[in-house]
């Protein structure tokens, strides 16, 4: 490779190095709607939104589910948005999780770890006129009370987003 090549691939990848190893910007989604405090079927009403955002890639999805079963996955990279129901065994389970969620649990996000690679996770319950915000990243993740919920937030996303 002749050297003025060289030079631009090696700048090039500095500056790819630099953009991943960059700060997140600090946009703020908006906040869920909020419903009515008792369903239809006299059952808590709630909303959750879990944002998936970094990696090496840049990753931008999005998961919101809501008491009535209704999945939303977002993929802003690919520009896909996926909206399904799920099955009652599958609300069952999550509403479980959500309704388990404590507000004292909805604590600062953590001093920024050594992991400029991860993803970070924020996630959003909103029930009861309570809102729980928590926020990690992948070495964090399984310190949170809530990580079994955003497991299986991730599992319902990456199901969506493979199309099975």
């Amino acid at each position: 490779m002749k050297g003025p090549q060289k030079v631009w691939w090696l700048m090039l990848i500095f500056l790819l190095g630099m953009v991943s190893c960059a700060p997140r910007s600090g946009v703020e989604t908006p906040p869920l709607p909020t419903a009515s405090p008792e369903g239809a079927k006299g059952l808590p009403q709630w909303k959750v939104r879990l944002t998936q955002a970094g990696g090496f890639a840049g990753v931008s999805r999005r998961v919101e589910l809501d008491s009535t079963g209704t999945l939303t996955v977002s993929d802003e990279n690919a520009a896909r948005i996926i909206t399904s129901t799920l099955s009652e065994k599958e609300l069952k389970e999550i509403s479980a999780l959500v309704l388990e969620a404590r507000g004292e649990e909805s604590k600062p996000a953590p001093p920024g770890s050594a992991c400029r690679d991860c993803f970070e996770y924020t996630l959003t319950i909103e029930r009861d006129g309570e809102r729980i915000q928590v926020r990690a990243d992948d070495l964090t993740l399984d310190q949170l009370p809530l990580e079994p919920l955003i497991s299986r937030l991730l599992e319902l996303q990456e199901k969506a987003l493979s199309g099975k």
